[in-house]
């Protein structure tokens, strides 16, 4: 049998190396050697895949600093881009002015300049000598500053727009690289937990068809058995018959049974009364009714760092937390109870309302898909599918990730980092 098991997972193992890095090769070779994997092994792989997840903690909080970032300058191109456009606007009809007292110069002292002024796109472009300036009114002198102010600061919004879309698009080139990378750590790690998952199956498949084959056996073996002690029986007594008269006398006993279930903390008793005979009494204990526990929301490779009331677009703060992981990945009930309410659209996309039977109430957000059939009202224990991990809503741009709030008796929202880290690592 284990040597069946150790081939079993010899085979997984050669398949997984293909695909896997060279730290988590190691770890394969490692496998290679268990002649039989336990259910410890897998837990143990399960802690070693939800440590180096967590140790991309710090590339989580650098690419979510850079989705800031990247979301401010966009606001910031915006208010530029309306400031260009209005000081273009402005610009076009004091240039105009501008023309309109050249012309007036002209006609009151000559040629001093005028044509350069109707050539240039830019009065900057032109020196504004003092003989012209002798032949303008107050007006005009204040409609030329104004002019030469406006186009200065025109020429700094331009630059200014300029340096910002280049630092845009390198922000934007930093959030996918960072992107690209947690999300292929994450799938490297669960690749790695799935391989530990398949052998253990396929170990745990191959002793049960063992036992069957091994109950068959014994079965057999008993029917041959009883076949010939039939035959033996038979050739015993073959050539004389005994007929015998058995008389059989049955006593008839009553007995009535109660079974009292504790009530608070009290043990349950059962009392035994036999009828025209005595009372026992025995004292038995029933056990309570199971919890039922928590789980982590994410059943697979995942991580995160504490982003409560991270800055948001729009002025919101962070509500929750986002847990980063593959798309695809399995979103479970965090405790056993029921759906509350499913929606489609807005910030949040594919989400799901979950009231918890302890009072609490949690949310699901950017799910890229519900659970076949999943329904408001219905029941799902803990660990049970809700969805799966996604990017939809106004999360629509950046990695795929659920965005969790806890709302402890259905209130408020409150910070999960800590009970996140509890269940989770």
């Amino acid at each position: 049998m284990r040597r069946i098991a150790a081939s079993v997972l010899a085979i997984a193992t050669a398949a997984a190396l293909i695909a896997l890095p060279a730290a988590a090769q190691t770890r394969d070779e490692e496998r290679a050697e268990i002649t039989e994997i336990t259910q410890e092994d897998l837990d143990a792989a399960r802690s070693r895949r939800d440590a180096a997840a967590q140790r991309l903690a710090d590339t989580v909080a650098a690419y979510d600093q850079a989705l800031i970032n990247e979301a401010a300058l966009r606001d910031e191109l915006q208010a530029l881009a309306i400031e260009l456009s209005g000081s273009e606007r402005e610009l076009v009809t004091l240039r105009e002015d501008a023309k309109t007292i050249a012309r007036a110069m002209y006609m009151t002292g000559g040629d001093l300049g005028i044509a350069a002024i109707f050539d240039s796109a830019s009065l900057v472009e032109v020196p504004v000598i003092s003989s012209l300036l002798e032949f303008a009114g107050n007006e005009d002198v204040a409609a030329i500053a104004r002019l030469e102010a406006l186009e200065s600061v025109y020429v700094e919004q331009r630059s200014r727009l300029d340096t910002a879309l280049v630092e845009q698009q390198t922000l934007a080139l930093e959030v996918d690289l960072l992107s690209e990378q947690i999300i292929s750590e994450l799938r490297d790690l669960d690749r790695e937990y799935q391989v530990w998952i398949a052998a253990y199956d396929e170990q745990e498949r191959i002793k049960a068809e063992e036992e069957e084959r091994r109950r068959l056996e014994e079965e057999e073996r008993q029917r041959l058995a009883a076949e010939a002690a039939a035959y033996s029986s038979w050739l015993a007594t073959s050539t004389t018959t005994t007929t015998s008269t058995t008389t059989t006398t049955t006593t008839t006993t009553t007995t009535t049974t109660t079974t009292t279930v504790p009530s608070g903390g009290d043990d349950g008793t059962t009392t035994t009364t036999i009828a025209g005979g005595d009372t026992t009494t025995t004292t038995t204990t029933v056990p309570p009714a199971p919890s039922g526990g928590m789980t982590c929301p994410v059943a697979g490779a995942a991580t995160w760092y504490d982003d409560w009331h991270a800055p948001r677009s729009g002025g919101r703060l962070h509500q929750g937390i986002d847990m980063i992981a593959d798309r695809g990945t399995p979103l479970v009930a965090i405790e056993s109870g029921t759906v509350g309410r499913l929606r489609n659209g807005g910030l949040g996309g594919i989400t799901v309302w979950f009231n918890g039977e302890s009072g609490d109430e949690y949310y699901y957000a950017h799910l890229d898909a519900w659970a076949d059939g999943l329904s408001a009202g219905d029941y799902i224990p803990v660990g049970g599918l809700l969805g799966t991990v996604g990017n939809t809503g106004n999360a629509q741009y950046t990695v795929p990730h659920l965005h969790f709030q806890w709302h402890p008796g259905g209130g408020s929202a409150a910070k999960p980092h800590d009970m996140i880290n509890s269940l989770c690592r």
